[in-house]
């Protein structure tokens, strides 16, 4: 029994020595493998091929675009001549008014009664002058006399109206024309500065497109010229106009108009399309166009201190060419010397 115990024991011992070595066998092909695995390889950076070109021929516009507002042809800047403080002003922006209305006027020592008096006096003056010529017979010693004392009264009459009125002219604003209070700048009880306008009045049945340029645009633009005009949120259909006139020095040299503005007439009446006097609207003249012309995109061109030239593909290689502009159009320049249709350029 002992003896079979122990045979028994042997045979545990046994096997269980030979899973170990089976699972330490199992676990050194592991490690072996795993320190023979191929390393996975960096990939390599992919350099992507510059876009390339090719000069092709079409037509080219060279626009100068800007924008202007609808103004009215006529219009009349007032002003007060001495400074002073504004007593009444009897319109308002929008107002119609007639020539020769009373729009405002300064406080005055002057008192308005002053005014009826001296025009009475001159009056009196008239008609003592024809009762005179009446009754003073041609014939009398005295007629001449007599006349010419009343002809001085009523020249010191009209010399004191005179006076009044030019006192009160140059605190008072009236209308030069028939037309509407286009803007109006003071109110009641302000100052208001000698020879500065306060009030504009305009006739806006007669509108027209205002523009201020800058002087290089304004040396490309001769009168005469067409201009295409959209309106700025409104519904209005394109129109064609007119350059009317530049400011001197760029319009004709006996040009009444100074400063920066230029002036487009539309080809159809501003009011019968639909536009009033401010509106904004944009302006296109075409200056240039070319319909055979050599382009590349304006991207192709290079520009080192102000020459310009393109990277040609030549065989295999590459070269340098310097090239000369014209038109630019959008993304598209023009290829004046330099380049020939069909030829590959290198993107920078």
């Amino acid at each position: 029994m002992a003896r079979q115990i122990s045979r028994l024991f042997s045979f545990q011992t046994l096997l269980l020595a030979r899973l170990s070595l089976l699972l330490l066998t199992a676990c050194s092909g592991k490690s072996l493998k795993a320190a023979q695995a191929t390393p996975t390889p960096i990939p390599m950076p992919v350099i992507a091929a510059r876009p390339t070109y090719q000069v092709q021929r079409g037509e080219l516009v060279n626009r100068l675009k800007f924008s202007g507002r609808i103004a009215p042809i006529t219009k009349q800047e007032l002003s007060f001549a001495t400074s002073g403080r504004i007593a009444k002003v009897y319109v308002q922006r929008g107002d119609t008014v007639t020539e020769g209305q009373l729009l405002a006027e300064q406080e005055t020592g002057q008192n308005e009664f002053d005014l009826h008096r001296a025009q009475a006096n001159l009056k009196i003056a008239q008609l003592r002058l024809e009762l005179a010529q009446l009754q003073t017979p041609q014939s009398s010693e005295v007629y001449t006399v007599t006349i010419a004392i009343q002809e001085q009264e009523v020249t010191l009459a009209q010399i004191a109206l005179d006076e009044l009125n030019a006192a009160y002219t140059s605190v008072r604003i009236t209308s030069p024309i028939s037309g509407t209070i286009f803007s109006i700048a003071i109110a009641d009880g302000n100052m208001a500065e000698a020879n500065k306008p306060v009030i504009v009045v305009a006739d806006l049945s007669e509108l027209i497109v205002s523009a201020d340029l800058v002087p290089d645009d304004m040396t490309l633009l001769t009168v005469g010229m067409k201009v295409t005009v959209n309106p700025v949120g409104r519904s209005i259909p394109e129109v064609e106009g007119t350059l009317q006139s530049l400011p001197y020095p760029y319009g004709s040299a006996d040009a009444e108009q100074t400063g920066s503005s230029v002036q487009v007439a539309l080809d159809q009446s501003p009011v019968k399309l639909g536009y009033k006097a401010g509106d904004m609207v944009n302006l296109e003249i075409v200056l240039e166009k070319k319909t055979d012309a050599l382009w590349l995109p304006t991207q192709a061109v290079r520009e080192f201190e102000g020459r310009y030239f393109a990277i040609v593909q030549d065989g295999e290689g590459q070269r340098r060419v310097d090239i000369k502009t014209g038109i630019i159009e959008g993304d598209h320049i023009e290829i004046v010397e330099g380049l020939t249709e069909g030829q590959v350029v290198i993107a920078p």
